[in-house]
């Protein structure tokens, strides 16, 4: 009698997708207001040929709100200069400069910002 489980099977390994052999993409912070629901937003992301993905968070100053969505930002939708818009959860919508607060590769090992020498 075999002793697999019905239905299951052993993991396939595509080595294209390989989790060590994927490009580490820097993420970029970028904290802002919404003028909408007066909520705090952090809008984390990560720029590829594809365009831009991400999160938007959004939490209120009394924490009784605290919620978010997926990002997605096709290229052809990028303002000029790189910045692109976001709606926010309550639906507002948000202009998001290019420039970002802070980069990940930026970070120290502690996950500290560097914010100059």
């Amino acid at each position: 009698m075999s002793s697999s489980i019905r239905g299951s099977r052993s993991p396939t390994r595509n080595p294209q997708l390989a989790p060590h052999e994927l490009p580490e993409l820097p993420v970029r912070y970028r904290w802002l207001d919404c003028p909408g629901c007066l909520s705090h937003l952090a809008i984390n992301t990560t720029e590829s040929p594809a365009g831009i993905s991400g999160s938007l968070r959004r939490w209120s100053a009394d924490r009784s709100i605290n919620d978010g969505k997926l990002l997605r930002i096709e290229p052809s939708d990028l303002l000029p200069g790189g910045g692109f818009v976001v709606t926010c959860v309550c639906g507002q919508s948000i202009v998001v400069p290019a420039e970002p607060d802070a980069i990940s590769a930026e970070r120290e090992g502690d996950l500290r910002v560097k914010l100059g020498e």
